[in-house]
């Protein structure tokens, strides 16, 4: 487990050192779906389980060789607090290649050690400069061994 401060906008953290209620709940949340598995499926995750989350959740597919993560979805919530709406988009068509890495670190992170991460840093929103933010990246498995999708549950101060 490491704790690593990639640039001065992000800093990724696997042991998970967070006080944030929110986002210790959608860790319980997370968790009571393993049902003995390394990681639960989306199909764990219904709508009105998340309920309380919807807005702030947004699902990434997993694409292998090579690896790429791809909007599926992304909560009103946070559509709003970062001014664009990035469902259906690739991560690094968004983003410039050094700003690309630095994105992507924490989803990787997810599928390289199939454990959730926490996130915490810095955002750019469209026009309106940074705003800080924290996040939970949990991975889902759909056969329970390679992870294929990451579900995030931002927190925006």
């Amino acid at each position: 487990m490491f704790s690593t401060t990639l640039d001065r906008w992000l800093r990724v953290d696997e042991r998970l050192q967070f006080d944030n209620r929110v986002l210790s709940n959608i860790l319980r949340l997370w968790e009571s779906r393993l049902e003995g598995r390394r990681m639960p499926a989306r199909a764990d995750f219904l709508p009105h389980i998340l309920s309380d989350h919807l807005g702030w959740i947004a699902l990434l597919d997993v694409e292998r060789s090579p690896l790429r993560f791809r909007y599926r979805l992304v909560g009103t919530g946070i559509t709003q607090a970062v001014g664009r709406d990035s469902t259906g988009r690739y991560l690094d068509e968004l983003y410039e290649p050094d700003i690309y890495e630095i994105a992507a670190s924490g989803f990787r992170r997810v599928v390289e050690t199939q454990r959730p991460v926490r996130v915490q840093g810095k955002l750019e929103q469209v026009d309106k400069g940074f705003m800080r933010y924290e996040a939970l990246e949990l991975p889902l498995s759909d056969d329970g061994v390679e992870v294929n999708m990451v579900m995030t549950r931002c927190h925006f101060d």
